[in-house]
């Protein structure tokens, strides 16, 4: 995510200046689809922007999906209700240790003991070749909390200790622990610990899917334009171009994916079977016949 700012460079008195967006996507399963790419106007706060976007997409898509996630920065009040206002989940990891919510869950937590998963990964599935990353993790979890004065409905809160563990042909590598908490509105008769702890991983796919792919493949580190209007416009571009490779990848050429074809190899042929036309495309017709 772009931070918005004008700074003045002391050597040299250059100003640079950055864009903040803020993007919606789908997580998991490809084609993961961005929803919304949206800039985040000067003074205006990313929360503010976030709950703008909301609304935005609510008058555009209406029912657009059943659960949204987000990061431990979305972990406040005016988000959570609006997601819940429209009908969706919410799901959020929470940092601040200081939060009524987190220090009831500790309470509770010390009382109880968790459920164990040893070698899983947020995709449920295998490492291959007896190396990549895993997860040995510790749930806690309880709901009905509605000690979080300000969000007008009760939530469901996990603790979650996990420890990552990178393996290299069968030996282990590095090993870190952490320890966070989720707090989301999914019932626990509707949804298992192990399921919210994927879920809330399964975010970063935004981050390694759209922003730093675009920036490596899709020139988003150029400056088009510095008009406001102009660079909304961009951003909507990159939505639709994005979402058509996605969904011609993943849903025309079902097998592309499976035999390991990157989206950006597939753009690369595209580029080279448009260069080497017999003919040229024919333009589309503009208006009645």
């Amino acid at each position: 995510m772009f931070a918005w700012l004008k700074r003045r460079l002391s050597s040299s008195g250059e100003e640079k200046f950055y864009e903040r967006a803020l993007a919606v996507s789908y997580v998991g399963a490809q084609p993961r689809l961005l929803l919304a790419m949206e800039r985040i106007f000067p003074g205006e706060g990313e929360l503010s922007a976030a709950i703008r976007v909301l609304e935005d997409l609510r008058l555009r898509s209406h029912k657009y999906c059943d659960i949204f996630c987000a990061d431990a920065l979305y972990a406040q009040a005016p988000f959570i209700n609006a997601v819940v206002s429209q009908g969706m989940d919410v799901l959020v990891k929470v940092k601040q240790d200081n939060y009524h919510l987190v220090r009831d869950m500790d309470e509770l937590m010390a009382r109880e003991p968790p459920y164990v998963f040893r070698g899983v990964t947020p995709r449920d599935e295998p490492i291959e070749n007896n190396q990549g990353v895993t997860y040995d993790i510790e749930l806690w979890g309880a709901e009905g909390f509605t000690s979080w004065e300000q969000v007008d409905c009760p939530l469901r809160c996990v603790k979650v200790r996990e420890t990552k563990k990178v393996t290299c042909n069968g030996e282990l590598v590095s090993e870190t622990v952490s320890e966070y908490h989720i707090a989301t509105t999914v019932l626990a008769a509707l949804m298992k610990p192990l399921r919210v702890w994927e879920i809330a991983h399964r975010r970063w796919d935004i981050e390694n899917t759209v922003f730093n792919d675009l920036k490596q493949n899709g020139g988003f580190r150029h400056c088009y334009t510095h008009d406001p209007n102009g660079i909304r416009a961009v951003y909507a571009l990159y939505c639709i171009v994005s979402n058509l490779m996605l969904l011609f990848a993943h849903k025309n050429l079902k097998d592309a994916p499976g035999r390991g074809v990157t989206l950006k190899e597939l753009a690369r042929q595209i580029l080279v079977g448009i260069e080497t036309l017999a003919q040229p495309l024919p333009l589309p017709s503009h208006g009645p016949s």
